[in-house]
């Protein structure tokens, strides 16, 4: 594992060159929305760093790998990693959980996922509780883009490695989200306030 930048305001480079397109003598790279888009750095949604999130490939200190049995299938199931948190903020009853590629060459970062967990009796999530059709009672999956829960990483070739930044916010109330419930719901929802939240960075790059 790599040590992890913090995704702050400030901008994080993917950590590779990225390829171009030549035209004459200047090169023109694809358009990034950097850390500036995520929901991370949304300024009503500022709280307290104050708990841990991580997974077997990484942890809130170190950036891992994605392993490729999480990376997205276009037809097929797309499984979502295993999770833990701990050292809740005192009085959380629930997380919302984002997922986020700024690196995309698309005019904002990709959403690959939106959730809320019901965090009584549980610290952790197994292996495709984030997937569709497989998601245990407590957890509410939102459409972050065309798909409802967990859609996996799947850049494109050539584009050099991308960060899949997952996002945790601890809430003191039920947010009371739908099934299906979009990211400018979810935005809106944590308006309310904010406990704490953690944040988790894993890399995935098609080859």
């Amino acid at each position: 594992m790599a040590q992890r930048p913090a995704c702050g305001s400030r901008s994080v480079s993917p950590g590779a060159a990225q390829s171009g397109r030549r035209q004459g003598d200047t090169v023109a790279l694809p358009h990034k929305p950097g850390d500036h888009a995520l929901l991370w750095n949304d300024e009503t949604l500022r709280a307290p760093e104050n708990f841990g999130l991580s997974a077997e490939w990484a942890s809130e200190d170190a950036v891992g790998e994605i392993p490729d049995r999480y990376r997205a299938h276009v037809l097929g199931t797309n499984l979502s990693p295993a999770l833990r948190w701990s050292t809740l903020p005192a009085g959380t009853v629930e997380l919302a959980l984002v997922v986020q590629d700024p690196d995309t060459p698309m005019a904002g970062a990709a959403t690959h996922l939106v959730a809320t967990i019901d965090v009584a009796h549980r610290d952790r999530l197994e292996d495709g509780a984030l997937t569709k059709g497989s998601s245990p009672s407590g957890v509410v999956l939102g459409k972050g883009g065309i798909k409802l829960g967990w859609a996996g990483p799947m850049p494109p070739k050539g584009h050099g490695p991308h960060r899949y930044v997952f996002q945790a916010f601890a809430m003191q109330k039920p947010l009371d989200l739908r099934t299906g419930f979009r990211l400018a719901e979810l935005r809106d929802a944590l308006a309310q306030g904010v406990l704490g939240r953690a944040q988790l960075i894993g890399t995935y790059e098609s080859r």
